[in-house]
C-alpha cells in the first residue's frame, strides 16, 4: 500500500490504517473512540484514534492533535508518522508521556471538509454552553454578511455578486473608519495604508471581514464557522481523552493543536492566545522561535482566542487539565503550515458549505469542489509535503526538548 505521503488525493481509511500501523510498530498503546452519528464518504465507520507512549505517572506530557478541521488532518499526519520513526529509533524521555490524536474530526477528514457531520466548526465548539442558556449570537458584522457568506447559489452570476458584495463591504468599512478619524481630527490616519489600500489584507475593511468570519457564530446552523448549540461528540471524546490519558501527576503540559492552511507556503506558524507581553508568549518564543514564526491570535485575527465567546480548544484543555492537576503549567497553541492564500482557502470552504447544503458531492461540480478542498489543504506537491513534514518534526522535537528542560 502506498504511503499517505505520496497519494494525490488521500482517503480516511488509508490514513487511519497507516497511523495505527506505524504507531503500533513504534510501541504505542492504541485506543479508539467511535463517532457513531455518521458514516464516512465511502460508508466506512469513523473513529478518533489515539496513540500513547510513556508512563502513566509522568510529570511531563506532550499532546498533538490533528484534524480538528477534518481535511487538514492529512498534512499533520505526515508529521506524526515521521516522529513515530524517531520514537521507534530513540524512544522518549523517561519522565514523559506523548499522545497523538488522529483525526479529531474523522467525518470531515473522510468527506474532505473542515466541519463535522453536523456542520459544526469544532474549533468554535468549546464554549460553556450551560452559561449561554440557549443564547444564539454571532460576532460583529456576521449578520450583515450572512447572505454573502452562506449563499443558496454559487454558480453563474451569483459567484460574481458575492465577490462584489464582499468588496463593497470592505470599502464601506474603510469609509466608516475614515469618517471616524476625520471627526477626531486624525487627518494623517485618513491617508494611511489601511484606509487607502482597501484591496490589501492590511486594510481596515479586510480586517473587519476576516474578524467577522473567523470569530465564529452560534446563530446560523450550517453557516460558515458555526460553533454549534451544544458540545459535539468529538468535543466530548477530546475531554474524555484528557481525563483518562493525562496523568494526575502532570506538572508541565504542551498541547499542539495541528492545522494546515494559514501562513507562508510550507512554513510553520504558531498562533497563541497569549499577548506579546505575556510570559507564556515569551516561553513559546524560547521553545520555538528558531524554527517557526510566532504570532498572537490578536495580531492574526484582530481578536484573542481567549475570548469567552470564542469557544476555542484552549478553553477545554485548560479547564480539563487544571481539574486533574491544578498546578500544571500549560503551553497550548495552534500550529499552522501554510498552503495557498487566505482568499483561496476561504472560497473553497465557502463552496464546500454550499455543496453539502444545496448540491451533490458526487456530481461533476461536487467532485471539482472536493478536488479543490484536497489541493488547498493537502497540496499535491512533494516539496510542500516535505516542508510540512519537516515543520511538524521540528515543532514536536522542540516541544519534547522544552518539556525535558522544564523545572
Amino acid at each position: 500500500m502506498k504511503s499517505i505521503f505520496t497519494v494525490p488525493r488521500p482517503k480516511y481509511r488509508q490514513a487511519r490504517n497507516e497511523f495505527r500501523n506505524k504507531a503500533s510498530k513504534a510501541g504505542a498503546t492504541l485506543r479508539s473512540y467511535p463517532i457513531t452519528y455518521a458514516r464516512g464518504q465511502f460508508g466506512e465507520k469513523l473513529f478518533v484514534d489515539v496513540a500513547v507512549w510513556g508512563r502513566n505517572d509522568a510529570t511531563k506530557v506532550l499532546v498533538v492533535d490533528a484534524g480538528m478541521h477534518g481535511v487538514e488532518a492529512y498534512g499533520a499526519l505526515i508529521g506524526l508518522l515521521a516522529y513515530m520513526r524517531v520514537i521507534r529509533r530513540f524512544g522518549i524521555p523517561q519522565d514523559m508521556r506523548i499522545i497523538f490524536i488522529f483525526p479529531l474530526n474523522p467525518h470531515g477528514t473522510s468527506w474532505l471538509r473542515r466541519v463535522n457531520g453536523h456542520f459544526v466548526d469544532l474549533s468554535r465548539n468549546f464554549l460553556n454552553f450551560a452559561l449561554q442558556k440557549g443564547r444564539r449570537f454571532c460576532h460583529l458584522h456576521y449578520d450583515e454578511l450572512n447572505d454573502l457568506i452562506n449563499p443558496k447559489e454559487i454558480r453563474g452570476l451569483s459567484w460574481l455578486t458575492q465577490r462584489l458584495g464582499m468588496g463593497a463591504f470592505i470599502i464601506k468599512q474603510n469609509m466608516r473608519e475614515a469618517l471616524r478619524r476625520m471627526k477626531q481630527g486624525d487627518l494623517r490616519g485618513i491617508f494611511s495604508r489601511e484606509i487607502l489600500m482597501f484591496w490589501s489584507e492590511y486594510s481596515y475593511g479586510w480586517r473587519c471581514l476576516k474578524r467577522a468570519i473567523s470569530m465564529g457564530q452560534y446563530k446560523y446552523p450550517k453557516g460558515m464557522q458555526y460553533g454549534g448549540s451544544c458540545e459535539e461528540p468529538e468535543n466530548i471524546v477530546l475531554r474524555t481523552i484528557i481525563r483518562t490519558l493525562i496523568p494526575k501527576t502532570v506538572k508541565f503540559l504542551a498541547w499542539v493543536n495541528g492545522h494546515i492552511g494559514l501562513g507562508e507556503w510550507g512554513k510553520p506558524l504558531i498562533i497563541t492566545e497569549f499577548g506579546r507581553a505575556d510570559p507564556m508568549f515569551e516561553q513559546c518564543v524560547s521553545w520555538y522561535g528558531k524554527v517557526a514564526r510566532i504570532e498572537s491570535s490578536h495580531d492574526i485575527y484582530a481578536f484573542s482566542t481567549a475570548s469567552p465567546d470564542m469557544g476555542a480548544i484552549e478553553h477545554a484543555v485548560t479547564e480539563e487539565v487544571l481539574e486533574i492537576a491544578p498546578n500544571c503549567e500549560i503551553t497550548a497553541f495552534c500550529l499552522e503550515v501554510g498552503t495557498y492564500p487566505l482568499w483561496n482557502l476561504g472560497w473553497a470552504t465557502h463552496a464546500d458549505g454550499w455543496l453539502h447544503q444545496y448540491g451533490n458531492p458526487f456530481s461533476k461540480v461536487g467532485k471539482k469542489i472536493k478536488k479543490e478542498m484536497a489541493e488547498y489543504f493537502y497540496p499535491d506537491d512533494p516539496t510542500w509535503r516535505r516542508k510540512c513534514r519537516k515543520a511538524y518534526l521540528r515543532i514536536i522535537g522542540c516541544s519534547v526538548h522544552g518539556l525535558s528542560e522544564a523545572t
